[in-house]
């Protein structure tokens, strides 16, 4: 990463410290290190490292996990605080959202807000008397996590 052999190149400790979201995970990072004495620059050791960084998990979190919802109401399906811990800002790439229902129902992608984040089930697309698992997945790169949410549809 650009500054980072700059940043490195001068340190005075023992130790190796390299600032979190510096490197990108999914990729292998071939390291030269060389110790030198400061007394004696004449006397130094290199030792080569790959370093292959880790993505973490992604974390996929939605609004209330069970509620009555009225059958003349509208489900909102919140995913907002949804995250990447790599990529918070998603500048590397979008976490993007799909969601499953069962009982199954047709889901139609104009429901789904700009980002995907925000899903909004209409009123009259659930069934009053019936118990609906929705399950919410988040998929970026090779991860996903999901996030389920139960909703029992009343009538009014």
């Amino acid at each position: 990463p650009p500054g980072l052999a700059s940043a490195l190149a001068a340190s005075t400790t023992p130790q190796l410290l390299i600032p979190g979201l510096t490197l990108t995970p999914g990729l292998t990072y071939s390291l030269r290190l060389t110790a030198t004495m400061t007394a004696e620059p004449s006397v130094y050791s290199t030792a080569d490292v790959d370093v292959e960084v880790a993505s973490e998990d992604l974390v996929v979190t939605t609004t209330a996990p069970v509620r009555d919802v009225s059958a003349s109401a509208s489900v909102v399906i919140d995913a907002s605080a949804s995250f990447d811990p790599n990529d918070p800002d998603d500048v590397i790439d979008t976490l993007r959202f799909s969601l499953r229902a069962t009982p199954r129902i047709t889901i139609d992608p104009a429901w789904s807000s700009t980002d995907g984040r925000v899903i909004t089930i209409p009123a009259g697309v659930l069934e009053a008397g019936t118990t609906y698992t929705l399950v919410l997945t988040g998929t970026k790169d090779t991860r996903s996590a999901s996030a389920t949410v139960t909703v029992r549809v009343v009538a009014e």
